[in-house]
């Protein structure tokens, strides 16, 4: 039996998910440092198409645990990130050691106007790799700390939910669609200007 609120127990499973209570005050700080509501933090996380699991799996989970436990077989978390080696540090890229995020909205909005104004998460990534490829450093093909994304693809997925965000992409495109607006046909025009 459970004596926590929804709210509560919502904040347990995001704690216990993201590894622990400093996590979880890590990614708050984050997002109130970056102004990020949880909004945004939800469309983000759907345009990469990652599965939030639902309160009825978490107890479900939790319940397996407590069986394994008693039945004294050892327990995994499937949540947490793969166990680091012995001595490994995962630490935060830093300025200058990846591509810059800005540097994405050039490439993103000309791979959706040749592909005709839309096109699917996977092969948008694809395409702008393609167009990014040399521009792209070493730390940028490692995957983040959490170990569950490579770096240029995070950063691309982060500059989507942007335009998203300011209207130069459209909001209410299917799941894994990503869709340019007229707004973000001018932002393209405006960005090659500069660069001639």
């Amino acid at each position: 039996m459970s004596y926590l609120s929804p709210e509560e127990y919502e904040l347990y499973r995001l704690a216990r998910t993201l590894g622990g209570v400093f996590k979880a005050k890590e990614l708050l700080k984050t997002m109130h440092d970056k102004n990020m509501s949880v909004d945004s933090l939800l469309a983000y996380l759907k345009s990469i198409e990652y599965k939030v699991p639902s309160p009825l799996e978490g107890r479900i989970e939790d319940l397996e645990r407590r069986i394994s436990i008693l039945e004294g077989k050892p327990t995994t978390r499937r949540t947490l990130p793969p166990p680091r080696a012995k001595g490994e540090v995962r630490e935060r890229a830093k300025i200058g050691e990846r591509l810059p995020q800005a540097q994405y909205t050039l490439p993103i909005l000309e791979v959706l106007i040749e592909m005709g104004g839309k096109g699917r998460m996977r092969n948008v990534l694809d395409r702008v790799f393609d167009k990014i490829e040399d521009q792209l450093k070493p730390k940028d093909f490692e995957k983040l700390p959490s170990g569950t994304a490579i770096r240029w693809k995070n950063r691309a997925a982060w500059e989507r939910q942007r335009l998203k965000s300011e209207g130069y992409l459209e909001k209410g495109s299917p799941r894994g669609i990503w869709e340019i607006t007229d707004k973000g046909r001018g932002l393209y025009e405006k960005l090659q200007q500069k660069m001639s």
